[in-house]
């Protein structure tokens, strides 16, 4: 897959502690990876919004016990 480009200012405080973990040199591969844990979570998130009350304890007797 080609990767796009984006430009995106870091504060410089922000920089220094992604250097301080993963290194300079590794910079942008701690910042994809932090950028995908982060769109899976807020899929996670709006998919359990989207679920919310379709079960009903009505409909599942058995397991009221």
């Amino acid at each position: 897959m080609r990767a796009s480009r984006t430009m995106v200012p870091i504060p410089q405080r922000i920089a220094a502690g992604i250097d301080k973990i993963a290194g300079q040199k590794h910079r942008i591969h701690f910042i994809v990876e932090v950028l995908e844990a982060e769109l899976q979570r807020r899929e996670q998130l709006a998919a359990l919004e989207e679920a919310a009350g379709c079960w009903k304890d009505e409909d599942h007797p058995e397991l009221a016990n």
